[in-house]
């Protein structure tokens, strides 16, 4: 069966990039993930590599999973097992949407301070491109939407959307119950 041509544009945009040595586009199909693997050559951003790829796949851009593998697993014979691959992979990068009132404002909050036009819910910080001057700004600003104060190190010990939501949430039912 051929490769559909806007996969194939996205192995393309992918191997273009110096930061790709290699890259494979597999399509389970709908709803399944499209899996796309990337063989780095030297540090590859995942979240940026997600996000390019889920602007050439548009509608489908839900279903984009960058794994960053030193080995593709075997393409020959059909394709990889999903599963197996996600499991065994070091580095995953799927989109996740914040789906809380508080996911949401602290995904539009880190959009603003990092600069981004998408960030989903599990997304790593630092992996964005966040560093300690950031992660102050984003303290300070939850402390002003959310009127909750997270100490730094409790964001750095889980630095996504998710975490931080839980923690804005555990502030604010904790001042509530005072």
């Amino acid at each position: 069966m051929a490769m559909p041509a806007v996969l194939k544009n996205v192995e393309s945009m992918l191997t273009a990039r110096p930061d790709v040595e290699s890259a494979a586009v597999v399509d389970y199909g709908t709803p399944d993930p499209i899996l796309v693997l990337v063989k780095p050559n030297g540090f590859c951003n995942g979240p940026e590599l997600r996000d390019e790829c889920a602007a050439v796949l548009e509608e489908a851009a839900p279903r984009v999973v960058v794994v960053l593998t030193t080995e593709f697993p075997p393409l020959g014979a059909g394709l990889p097992g999903l599963e197996s691959t996600l499991r065994e992979a070091a580095y995953v990068y799927r989109y996740e949407p914040p789906v809380t009132e508080t996911e949401e404002r602290v995904a539009a909050l880190w959009n603003r301070v990092l600069d981004r036009s998408r960030t989903g819910a599990t997304d790593d910080f630092l992996d964005l491109g966040g560093d300690s001057v950031n992660a102050v700004r984003v303290i300070a600003e939850v402390s002003r939407e959310f009127g909750v104060d997270v100490d730094l190190m409790d964001f750095f010990d889980g630095p996504t959307i998710r975490n931080l939501a839980t923690l804005i949430d555990a502030g604010q039912n904790a001042g509530a119950g005072r």
